[in-house]
C-alpha cells in the first residue's frame, strides 16, 4: 500500500505530450471514423444545399442577362462575360466547399480523439480494477473529455485499495 493520502487520488496523472501522427489520433479507428463520416456527411449535405442555392442564383442571373440582351442583335461579348463569371463563382464555391470539408474532418478527428482516448484509458483502468489491481489509477491527458468520471473512478479505486489492499493479485 503506498503512502499517498486519499486526497491525492483526486488528482489525475497527466501523460507527457508527444508528437502526433494520424495514427495517434485514431485510438479506436472504426467508431471514430464512423462518427467523422456521419458529421462530414451532414456538413456536405449542408454545403450541397448552399451550392444549389448559389448555382440557382447564378443561373437566374445568367437568364436575366440573356433576356436583357436584344435577341435580334445579341452581344456575344456580354454573354461570354456572364458565363465566365458564372463559372468562376461556381469554381470558387467548390474550392471553398472542399476546404470546409477538410477542415471539418480534421476538427472532428481531433475532437473524437479526445473522447475515444479518454474512453480507451477508462476501459483499460476498469480492466485493471477487475483484475484486482486496486492501486492503479485512471490517467487522462490534459484536455481529454470525461475528466470528472476519471476523478470519480480514481476515488473508487482509492476506496477499494483501502479496503482490499494495493493488489488482490499479490495475495
Amino acid at each position: 500500500m503506498d503512502s499517498s493520502s486519499p486526497n491525492d487520488s483526486k488528482k489525475i496523472t497527466q501523460t507527457p505530450k508527444k508528437s502526433r501522427s494520424i495514427k495517434n489520433f485514431l485510438i479506436d479507428p472504426t467508431p471514430q471514423l464512423q462518427l467523422t463520416a456521419r458529421l462530414v456527411f451532414i456538413g456536405a449535405v449542408g454545403l450541397a444545399c448552399i451550392l444549389i442555392v448559389m448555382a440557382s442564383g447564378f443561373v437566374t442571373q445568367s437568364t436575366l442577362m440573356s433576356d436583357a440582351i436584344d435577341v435580334s442583335n445579341p452581344n456575344m461579348e456580354v454573354l461570354e462575360n456572364v458565363n465566365r463569371i458564372f463559372v468562376e463563382h461556381l469554381a470558387t464555391a467548390g474550392i471553398v466547399s472542399i476546404i470546409f470539408i477538410v477542415v471539418m474532418m480534421t476538427a472532428i478527428i481531433v475532437y473524437t480523439h479526445r473522447i475515444y482516448g479518454a474512453i480507451f484509458n477508462i476501459r483499460k483502468f476498469v480492466g485493471d480494477l477487475s483484475a484486482g489491481a486496486y492501486d492503479s489509477r485512471c490517467k487522462l491527458r490534459k484536455g481529454d473529455d470525461l475528466q470528472e468520471l476519471a476523478n470519480d473512478l480514481n476515488l473508487l479505486a482509492a476506496k477499494l485499495e483501502a479496503q482490499h489492499g494495493a493488489s488482490a493479485k499479490s495475495k
